[in-house]
């Protein structure tokens, strides 16, 4: 059977491009064709050979196939999938508030403001929709799906055991204490919560030497980059690394390096960093939001108000103290215990029966 994804973007490193790339090879281990499509304006010059243009889905499509929709704002794709003669299953990686945008992106919030609606749509045609959260089905409440699924989110642990980047190693080989953020340079991410933490946390630091290392892309979202850069110089914050775009290998790099990993975000649908960091090992604190929350699941330290001074008393407490390190890092081995990869199988046939009917 043909089992083809849409994605509304593709791009090394990008965390819904992983997904993809692994849900196309379990795909293909249980014997479908999978390829995986998106707007060819969207699709990463080095990509060209994992991800194709949609206009080349037309030929594959067919009512006894299955369409994948990695849905994460209004886009052109929504007609296509709307219109393709294929199952349907969208698979709902939730959606940005666009008030985090409108004051620098107002594009970008006008497109987020019409996801209700193109989702409203998208209900009346979809077979299937499936959550990677719990909290990203109940964002959907109202919304006339035939059917939902929870699809617990996953990361790639073949990735994450690729050698890390000696470079980076080298390059802060030094007696530095790393904070650690990974993620898009979002406003949702609340980076600017993230610095005023650090900046605290340097305050009392009583001779440890630290550093903000955030790891991720700005592109498309250059403004906030600007005025973060400025924020840090206005602070007088000279330690604060942001990394650009990373190589998985570098990524690996920044993980190993990471004494605590830290998420200031106001909004996620579901924390893939978050698992990654606890797969490397280090003591994950957050800001209490239900993305993170149930990410978490009572492992980690959640932040339940955004008291800056406590959170980084608390950061300073874990690090001070390896016997309390070693319980927090403990409890989050634990955690991901729910996130066992060797149950992805399982869960992709289940979508696949629910969709398509029992599908051998």
């Amino acid at each position: 059977m043909q089992v083809h994804q849409l994605t509304q973007g593709f791009s090394s490193g990008d965390a819904t491009s992983n997904m993809a790339l692994r849900l196309q090879a379990v795909l293909r281990e249980m014997g479908h064709a999978s390829e995986i499509f998106s707007e060819p304006a969207h699709i990463g010059p080095r990509e060209k050979d994992r991800c194709r243009d949609v206009r080349e889905h037309a030929a594959r499509s067919a009512a006894d196939g299955v369409l994948l929709y990695h849905y994460g704002g209004a886009s052109a794709l929504s007609d296509y999938f709307a219109a393709a003669p294929d199952r349907k299953v969208l698979f709902f990686h939730n959606v940005t508030p666009p008030e985090y945008f409108r004051a620098l992106f107002p594009a970008t919030a006008a497109r987020l403001e019409r996801a209700r609606d193109d989702l409203g749509r998208l209900a009346a045609c979809t077979d299937l929709c499936c959550g990677v959260s719990r909290f990203n089905l109940d964002t959907l409440a109202g919304l006339p799906f035939r059917q939902t699924m929870h699809f617990p989110g996953w990361m790639d642990r073949a990735l994450l055991a690729r050698p890390p980047a000696r470079a980076v190693l080298r390059q802060y080989a030094d007696n530095y204490t790393n904070i650690l953020f990974v993620g898009r340079i979002a406003p949702n991410k609340k980076i600017e919560d993230l610095i005023a933490t650090f900046a605290c946390l340097k305050a009392g630091a009583r001779g440890r030497n630290l550093r903000l290392i955030v790891a991720g892309t700005h592109v498309g979202l250059e403004l906030y980059h600007a005025w973060l850069l400025s924020l840090c110089r206005r602070m007088g914050l000279r330690d604060v690394i942001f990394t650009g775009h990373v190589a998985q290998e570098e990524l690996n790099a920044f993980h190993a390096l990471a004494d605590a990993f830290v998420c200031a975000s106001e909004h996620e649908g579901f924390g893939i960093p978050i698992l990654e960091a606890m797969h490397f090992g280090a003591p994950v604190f957050a800001y209490d939001i239900p993305g993170v929350r149930e990410t978490l699941g009572g492992s980690g330290v959640l932040f339940r108000t955004r008291d800056f001074k406590r959170a980084a008393e608390t950061i300073r407490l874990v690090l001070d103290n390896p016997a309390l390190r070693d319980a927090i890092v403990s409890g989050q081995r634990e955690r991901l215990k729910a996130f066992d990869e060797t149950r992805l199988n399982e869960r992709v046939k289940e979508m696949l029966e629910r969709a398509h009917g029992a599908v051998a």
